[in-house]
């Protein structure tokens, strides 16, 4: 893609990306890291710096963070990447409810989990309205909302 299309086009920031979450897939964080930030400066030189392909690439850095142990800094990175697609997205994107999980999965590990519980029920609610009750996230968003219950003891 480089070659054919350019260094600074947005397809060749995609393909980084796409790199970036094989290596996060692959537990190779060091890799991951730099990809996505290869790919947010390309997207941010051909896209601006609000765009919802910029947004998911911070959320790829977000999880990149959760991965490493970083809790504090994932969520900031999360709760950043959430109001960019907010600001650039309908409220109903199934995207917007992507962000919520992650940022629930975020509160879970930092032991909040009234407020994981909450955003659980919000994020199943918002995925359900997008995606379909059988979304394969909703059954993902539903088992860690009754593990949070269960924690809690409801």
């Amino acid at each position: 893609r480089r070659k054919i299309l350019g260094e600074k086009h947005p397809a060749v920031a995609e393909s980084i990306y796409f790199l970036a979450e094989l290596h996060l897939i692959c537990f190779r964080l060091d890799d991951a890291t730099r990809a996505f930030d290869d790919a947010l400066a390309l997207q941010r030189m051909a896209l601006g710096n609000a765009h919802p392909d910029i947004a998911l690439t911070i959320q790829g850095l977000g999880k990149t963070q959760l991965a490493r142990g970083k809790v504090i800094e994932a969520r900031g990175t999360h709760e950043r990447a959430l109001a960019m697609k907010k600001s650039v997205l309908p409220a109903e994107h199934p995207s917007i409810g992507d962000s919520q999980f992650l940022i629930a999965q975020v509160y879970r590990k930092l032991g909040k989990l009234d407020q994981a519980s909450a955003l659980l029920e919000r994020c199943a609610s918002a995925v359900k309205d997008s995606r379909g009750s059988r979304h394969p996230l909703v059954g993902a968003i539903l088992y860690h909302a009754a593990e949070v219950a269960n924690t809690l003891g409801k």
